[in-house]
């Protein structure tokens, strides 16, 4: 072998190390990149008390708008409906808990605004990035968050974070939701229910949810009939929801 060849060689090894270092991943993932399954214990808490919801979006639904970006195909996400007699048209009544040990790295605003309460913005984005497994983050909307938690707070496994904001957007609008989204370093998104241990998806099971696989459709699914963002309302796609017994 070259010199040449031996000193491209060894700074290929410098730079994957050192990019490895700066995005908190392994150099197995950083080279070879995500299996499905790999990460299956990443929830350490459930992020909601499971009893105030009735239903639940799939993963790569037609519910809402695409997502990531509106254009999307589909919405690589979960929303959960809550009971809206009891809990709905209120920004304190859901407590949201963070679903695995780490680091809040992103508050944002949220761009949907509710007319009835003067254009508030309904809740903000948590961004809140794990400790075991650096390379995934959890995206949580819609959320009227506790005074601590911004950017750089540190986070325990359950620790309520504040509250869903499922406030109405105007008097005769009365159907609210929030969601939650599961991203990859790599830019890919993953569900919610991939991720989830068995201790926890028991719960879910106990109201009605078979699998794991009822709560996502496959990705040749959606790409032999993307998402027509043009039809109006989720109403539209009412069998694109999981009901809770």
């Amino acid at each position: 072998m070259s010199k040449n060849n031996r000193l491209k060689k060894c700074l290929l090894a410098v730079f994957i190390i050192v990019s490895s270092a700066m995005s908190g991943c392994s150099l197995l993932e950083l080279i070879f990149g995500k299996g499905k399954g790999q990460a299956l214990d990443l929830i350490e808490a459930d992020f909601v008390n499971l009893d105030q919801f009735e239903r639940i979006s799939k993963f790569r639904s037609c519910v809402g708008h695409g997502y990531p970006g509106d254009d999307n195909i589909s919405s690589e996400k979960h929303y959960f409906e809550p009971d809206l007699a009891l809990y709905g048209d209120s920004n304190t009544s859901i407590p949201v808990y963070a679903p695995f040990a780490g680091k809040v790295t992103k508050v944002e605003p949220e761009n949907h605004l509710l007319l009835k309460y003067n254009n508030e913005q309904r809740g903000r984005q948590i961004h809140i990035k794990s400790k075991a497994y650096s390379h995934y983050t959890a995206v949580l909307f819609h959320i009227n968050q506790s005074s601590w938690v911004v950017v750089g707070a540190t986070v325990k496994a359950g620790q309520q974070i504040g509250y869903a904001d499922c406030r109405f957007p105007t008097d005769s609008d009365n159907y609210s939701n929030f969601d939650i989204a599961i991203r990859h370093i790599s830019g890919n998104y993953f569900s919610y229910y991939e991720m989830l241990p068995d201790n926890i998806f028991a719960n879910y099971q106990a109201r009605g949810i078979q699998s794991r696989e009822e709560m996502i459709f496959t990705e040749e699914e959606r790409d032999a009939s993307p998402c027509d963002w043009s039809r109006e309302g989720s109403s539209q796609y009412s069998d694109h929801w999981v009901n809770l017994n």
